[in-house]
């Protein structure tokens, strides 16, 4: 059989291309060969992006100048606008006409040319009503975005506000109709309004706001960031919202006053509506903390003080929270008595706190025993030496779903508040919520390869993969360890999940602010993490569903089906 390239057929070099989800990867492909070139252009053009003033002035030329691309403007299925305009920055009333607003011009004019546009995302570029009149201008159009953008107060073209000005003609603040979109999933987050409102416009309670476009009466799935703003908006218009099956909900700056308005907005969606709920900061004192419950329903994903994980009376026994993310370290006592809140349905966890202890590892086999995905950031302590027997004998064995394991030293874990917001692989945009608890099965993006680290969402970042594959333990002492500890009953444990020292290791932690010196973190020994090799294969026996493991910044290693070698996969800053 040939394998040459030239003998393989243009349909199947085609549904490669179509297959392929950057465009910057069929870019390089299209400047490739003259085949290249013709095969891959039309699933090139399937998203359109202008970021940068002037490469989109020559885009919108060749659209408009090139017969070809003319012939092709039913090919754009995604549209990605990222014209950050200079005359989002200033007031422009009165104004005179410049490029930019020209572009502007030129660029929706082009939109509308693009007549089976599936996605929209405006991301750091200018909205206004005379955009909405695009939107209404595209009927195939069911995904839309709005990102730190700036609200203009625009109803029409810039040219036709021009003439309309100089004509001393008033331009009237049309009424659109926001519930006839048809779209099905918006995501709407920080947009920026002028500090002096153009001529008829005010800032706030305007009927063009922004947030009417959560009205269209086809919508499914919502993201937005929930402002005093947003929520006086919606206190006055009280929209029912019946067709919201999928609701991510960002609050920047928690108060109760917020909390109160949102149960409300959720109480006007469908009564089985998925909540992911994230949580940015908050002045609340820990004892303030402990006073705060949300009472919201159908919470699945949580991001933010492992505090305010309660949602509701009797949130542990009915609850549907499934995923958890902590943005703000704990001591060891505060950690384990939160844990115990949380319901049993858990499925993934990215925890932090402030000490390493072994402890953690037991609580969560204890609580958590159908969990698949667990990230522990510890400030200070070190694992000790012997942390590989006592991880696959006590804890993995007792975890047959884990999919993927990290334990990370983060020094930012040391302190009461993060000092810089951590990324968790599960925490993404808006996806349609997973199945209820009781599916047993768990359905998790971490199964595809690329969403395996935290450390790819940074694009400094090079990885390496060294192959090691491990048949069996290279090290026969090391496979006897295992044998002799998975035998061992530790009776010296008073608590459920651990030793009779957990109170007073947490005591020390909440007692000392201070980071420990190297000296201390030192005094049980580090552990030599190239053993690891030799006790990968062993996990397989009894965590069959174990994919991903990393203990420290530098490396990880995964393996992609049950059977697979193990590889290792370096981290390189560059």
């Amino acid at each position: 059989m040939n394998f040459q390239p030239d003998s393989v057929p243009d349909d199947v070099w085609i549904s490669i291309f179509e297959n392929l989800s950057s465009p910057a990867d069929l870019a390089t492909l299209v400047r490739t060969c003259r085949r290249f070139s013709s095969l891959a252009s039309k699933p090139l053009l399937r998203e359109v992006r202008w970021r940068r003033v002037e490469s989109t002035a020559r885009n919108l030329d060749a659209w408009t100048d090139n017969p070809e691309y003319a012939a092709l403007v039913s090919l754009p299925r995604k549209v990605v606008v990222a014209v950050n305009f200079e005359f989002c920055t200033r007031n422009f009333w009165p104004f005179q006409m410049n490029s930019d607003m020209e572009l502007h011009d030129s660029m929706y004019a082009q939109v509308q040319n693009f007549t089976r546009i599936h996605e929209l995302v405006l991301h750091d570029t200018a909205i206004s009503p005379y955009v909405y009149t695009i939107l209404g201008a595209l009927p195939s159009l069911r995904s839309l975005s709005i990102i730190n953008c700036t609200f203009i107060h625009l109803t029409t073209t810039f040219a036709e506000h021009r003439q309309a000005s100089h004509s001393h003609q008033a331009t009237p603040t049309p009424d659109f109709d926001f519930t006839s979109l048809p779209l099905t999933s918006l995501r709407l987050h920080k947009i920026t309004f002028p500090v002096e409102p153009g001529p008829g416009f005010s800032n706030d309670d305007t009927p063009l706001h922004p947030l009417h476009l959560i009205t269209a009466s086809s919508l499914r799935s919502l993201s937005l960031t929930w402002t005093s703003t947003r929520a006086m908006i919606f206190g006055h218009r009280n929209w029912s919202l019946p067709s919201i099956e999928h609701l991510e909900v960002l609050m920047p700056f928690l108060t109760r006053d917020l909390v109160d308005s949102l149960v409300g907005f959720v109480s006007r969606c469908r009564p089985d509506v998925r909540i992911a709920l994230n949580i940015e900061r908050h002045n609340l004192s820990d004892q303030q903390i402990t006073g705060i419950q949300i009472p919201l329903r159908g919470v699945w994903k949580y991001k933010g003080p492992l505090s305010f994980a309660s949602f509701g009376p009797n949130s542990g026994a009915r609850s549907s929270l499934t995923h958890l993310v902590m943005n703000e370290p704990a001591d060891l006592v505060g950690l384990l008595h939160g844990l115990e809140k949380l319901p049993k349905c858990i499925q993934a966890l990215d925890i932090q706190v402030r000490k390493w202890d072994i402890e953690l590892l037991f609580a969560i086999r204890e609580l958590f025993p159908n969990i698949t995905y667990l990230v522990v950031r510890y400030g200070r302590g070190v694992l000790p030496v012997d942390f590989f027997v006592t991880l696959g004998a006590d804890i993995l064995f007792h975890l047959p779903h884990l999919h993927t394991l990290q334990l990370l030293n983060d020094k930012s874990c040391s302190t009461t508040r993060p000092l810089t917001p951590h990324s968790s692989v599960f925490w993404g945009g808006l996806q349609p919520a997973p199945p209820p608890p009781t599916t047993p099965h768990f359905h998790h993006p971490l199964h595809h390869p690329h969403h395996l680290n935290p450390h790819l969402l940074n694009p400094h970042h090079h990885y390496h993969h060294n192959f090691h594959h491990h048949h069996n333990f290279h090290n026969h002492q090391n496979l006897q360890n295992f044998q002799t500890h998975q035998n061992l009953q530790n009776h010296a444990h008073t608590h459920p999940w651990g030793s009779n020292n957990v109170v007073a290791g947490g005591m020390d932690d909440a007692a000392s602010d201070e980071p420990a010196s190297a000296a201390d973190d030192d005094a049980e020994g580090i552990l030599e993490q190239e053993d690891l090799r030799d006790y990968l294969v062993g996990w397989n026996r009894y965590c069959k569903c174990l994919r991903h493991v990393q203990l420290d910044e530098s490396r990880w290693w995964e393996r992609r089906f049950e059977g697979d070698h193990w590889v290792e996969v370096e981290i390189v800053d560059g």
